[in-house]
């Protein structure tokens, strides 16, 4: 009698041990599913418009150019996507406008060094003051508002640093301006860090 209790001890431990392998492969199996995590990134994308209208552009003969300092943040999914807001300081011809957008991107691979295309739309804000031709009062100012946008395609370091290149389409309009003040169809860069 005690020789089967063993033998049952026995298989039952041998079976415990196969169970809790088979659980081991499981959980190694696992790697695959998707993952959620934050991520965000800090830029700096410089713009040349080639494409400009605007009352801004009727009294002055060169093109609109700028640069925007921004950030964005917000989660990666499987590695290969990010999604998130942004904002920073979009300075164009010495008037400064805050752009607030999505973010989007979509890297192609996932090694460290890695192609990707990238997003981002959006309005911007700002405050515009005119004591020349347009205005109706001395010194009148207007909150003003715009489209901000472009589309990139770049490249990532292992670094995690990357550089981009692609279009930018924007413009600002405000109250006291019968056209609207600058609006711009051009080229833009951008570098930048990704964590």
């Amino acid at each position: 009698m005690k020789q089967l209790i063993f033998s049952i001890v026995i298989i039952l431990c041998g079976l415990h041990i196969s169970i809790a392998q088979n659980i081991e492969g499981v959980v190694v199996a696992l790697p695959n599913e998707k993952k959620i995590r934050y991520s965000g990134l800090v830029e700096v994308i410089p713009y040349f418009g080639l494409q400009n209208w605007g009352m801004y552009f009727e009294t002055n003969s060169f093109p609109a150019r700028g640069v925007c300092i921004g950030t964005a943040h917000g989660i990666q999914l499987v590695d290969r996507y990010f999604v998130g807001l942004g904002t920073g300081i979009n300075i164009v011809h010495n008037k400064v406008f805050v752009p607030v957008y999505y973010s989007f991107r979509h890297d192609f691979s996932k090694s460290q060094a890695r192609p990707f295309i990238s997003t981002s739309l959006g309005m911007q804000f700002g405050y515009y003051k005119e004591n020349g031709y347009y205005s109706l009062t001395p010194d009148e100012s207007s909150p003003s508002y715009g489209l901000w946008s472009n589309i990139m395609f770049g490249y990532r370091f292992k670094n995690r640093w990357y550089v981009s290149a692609g279009v930018t389409l924007q413009n600002a309009m405000c109250r006291i301006v019968p056209d609207q003040i600058y609006g711009a169809l051009g080229i833009i860069a951008g570098a930048g860090i990704k964590f």
